[in-house]
């Protein structure tokens, strides 16, 4: 059994603040080094009591999305508050750290780090130099060095077809953004538009021209693509329903489409991804699929904890969130 003095021996303090502090003293006067200090020892050595509170965790949050995206994607603002909501609530000290920060650079002492966004082969080794205790949000750059918490957006996409095709709809087509690399600056395709392409041969539906794909998350983009399948097809002749890989995307296609007369579902059926609260005041109402960002950043912050608590720096973990479609008028089913 671990008692009050081999904690105040380890320590280096006495048997009487580690005794008011471990009590819950609410008039103890002490720093939160000596805190932080006094209750890392009492977790080594074992110490269980139901109210302890864990030791505060210096963590760096690396927000590594341009200012251009920051304001196109609410998805990840909205994901940052979320994260930052639990992180705190896990007594950890964010050290926040926005994308153009020399990693290599950082003086803070760092226990650990949560990352979200695009990152260089470069920036990856940084981090990993950083500390080995690190877990990416939303992507998973090399499973054999971080943790990650992502949606299963290979489900997603499958989920979305067989909605579909369930409803009688089989002239499917696909708007999305592309993943820009970090290392090559080039575009490729995004892991939605690759699982999009084998599920839909899988099924012998596939059709090359019913894809419309490049660029970013963003209204913006989501109407110049919604044009490129008018441009292509007409409004009587679109594909009977289309998927889009995010709900800004969505929201650009809807205006695209409103303007030119094309009728949602009638003309053709919509299902996105996200479920971001305006989905459900588009016209018409959006169909999409809930991704819980308050589950994925709670997860994120509790695989992290774990890591740190018992010192583990292998095996990585992967963690694939699924989401449910909420069904809206712009797909009934």
């Amino acid at each position: 059994m671990v008692t009050i003095k081999q904690i105040a021996t380890e320590s280096g303090y006495s048997s009487a603040t580690v005794s008011r502090l471990l009590n819950n003293d609410p008039t103890l006067s002490i720093t939160d080094d000596t805190k932080d200090r006094i209750l890392a020892v009492a977790a080594q050595l074992g110490y269980t009591k139901r109210n302890l509170e864990p030791p505060r965790h210096d963590i760096g949050l690396f927000y590594w999305l341009t200012p251009e995206e920051d304001l196109q994607d609410t998805y990840f603002e909205a994901m940052r508050e979320c994260l930052e909501e639990h992180a705190n609530k896990a007594r950890m000290r964010l050290h926040i750290y926005e994308h153009g920060t020399d990693i290599q650079a950082i003086q803070e002492k760092l226990d650990g780090f949560l990352a979200m966004g695009n990152f260089t082969a470069e920036e990856l080794d940084a981090l990993s130099a950083l500390s080995p205790y690190g877990v990416f949000l939303d992507s998973n750059p090399d499973p054999t060095r971080f943790h990650a918490v992502l949606p299963n957006l290979s489900q997603i996409t499958r989920s979305a077809i067989d909605a579909f095709v369930k409803a009688g709809i089989t002239r499917i087509g696909f708007i999305g953004p592309t993943y820009f690399n970090p290392n090559t600056h080039q575009e490729e395709p995004d892991i939605r538009e690759r699982i999009f392409e084998q599920y839909m041969q899988q099924l012998g539906l596939w059709e090359p021209e019913f894809v419309f794909s490049h660029g970013n998350v963003s209204v913006t983009n989501g109407k110049v693509l919604a044009q490129q399948a008018l441009d292509k097809f007409g409004p009587d002749h679109l594909p009977a329903g289309l998927f889009i890989g995010s709900d800004p995307l969505a929201v650009g296609v809807l205006q695209v489409f409103n303007n030119a007369g094309v009728v949602v579902p009638r003309d053709t059926a919509l299902i996105s991804v996200n479920n971001l609260e305006l989905a459900k005041y588009l016209s018409p109402p959006l169909s999409t699929f809930n991704i819980s960002l308050d589950d994925e950043t709670r997860m994120a912050v509790s695989m992290l904890v774990d890591a740190l608590a018992g010192k583990r720096t292998a095996p990585k973990f992967v963690c694939h969130m699924g989401a449910e479609l909420v069904l809206r008028q712009s797909f009934t089913g």
